[in-house]
């Protein structure tokens, strides 16, 4: 009788060896030690320095002979940026930071620009492109004529024949051949006493009939190189017709300043503006006008050297 065959013996393991055993205790522990490294970072943000490059940099690769050549060396520099939970980590671009041995070589700085100065008067109303601003800048500079408290030179304003006389008297150091007459409209001890009495004695000015001098009255043009062609002693050369040529209103010359006129004239010491040819020989003078007239005498006298200039009368 044929028996069923018995039943295979329970399947047992053979029993771990001590090796084994060690392995899967390192094994257990690396793992444990990666996942609590790896918590830790995210709690941190990942740091990606702390990985192993798989890319060699370029330091790495460049040759000996490259590095020798660079002049100026750099670090790079990561920074993390600390990132809360649930926001997503923020990217740091790398800073360059220069070696503490990079030497600096100074870029010299382009000189300062400059601009020309163009020499003028020095006053707040004399522009540098006003017509008798050379006129007025040599005669301030010669102590001659002198501006206001308020930095102005007032040019436009009328001159006074005592404001005349002093210009004279400041211009010119002339033999006083004539003796002084006491005015009867100026006040011995007057401060203006002593420039009148040396524009008479110089015989550059002179009184009206009765004994008066006038000191406040503006002067003319015609008076004014009257004044001048006298104390010049300069002498007539010229005809009325040649003086007329000259001048297209020589008709309003007065008949006591011909021959005065036609001296300065010829002498070249008369100085008109806005038109040369246009004497204007009953206008008042100007400040402006008497600086170029009296500054003209000083140039035919030997004292001053020439401004050129367009308003010139050129005989």
């Amino acid at each position: 009788m044929n028996l069923p065959p018995p039943n295979p013996p329970p399947n047992r393991r053979d029993s771990l060896k001590f090796d084994d055993f060690i392995g899967i205790l390192v094994a257990f522990t690396s793992i444990g030690t990666i996942l609590w490294w790896s918590f830790s970072q995210l709690e941190r943000g990942f740091d990606s320095s702390l990985l192993p490059s798989l890319v060699p940099s370029p330091s790495q690769t460049a040759t000996p002979d490259i590095l020798q050549r660079n002049s100026e060396r750099t670090e790079t520099r990561t920074e993390i940026l600390p990132t809360q939970k649930g926001q997503p980590s923020t990217t740091v671009l790398p800073q360059t930071i220069p070696s503490p041995t990079t030497s600096v070589i100074p870029v010299p700085l382009p000189p300062p620009k400059t601009t020309e100065v163009v020499k003028s008067s020095g006053f707040s109303d004399v522009p540098s492109n006003y017509w008798a601003s050379p006129f007025i800048a040599a005669m301030v500079e010669r102590g001659i004529m002198q501006g206001f408290p308020d930095n102005t030179f007032r040019p436009e304003e009328p001159v006074t024949r005592v404001e005349f006389a002093d210009m004279l008297q400041r211009a010119f150091n002339r033999s006083k051949t004539r003796s002084t007459v006491d005015f009867k409209d100026v006040p011995s001890g007057d401060n203006t006493t002593p420039a009148i009495d040396q524009a008479v004695q110089m015989e550059f000015m002179k009184g009206y009939p009765g004994q008066v001098f006038r000191p406040d009255q503006p002067i003319s043009k015609a008076e004014s190189l009257v004044a001048l062609a006298n104390g010049l002693k300069l002498t007539n050369t010229s005809t009325f017709e040649q003086v007329n040529s000259i001048y297209q209103d020589a008709e309003q010359i007065p008949r006591y300043a011909m021959d005065e006129v036609a001296a300065a004239t010829t002498a070249g010491i008369v100085v008109n503006h806005p038109e040369s040819r246009i004497l204007a020989p009953q206008q008042i003078i100007t400040r402006a006008e008497a600086a170029a007239l009296v500054y003209q005498a000083l140039v035919k006298a030997g004292q001053a050297e020439k401004i050129d200039s367009p308003y010139l009368v050129q005989p």
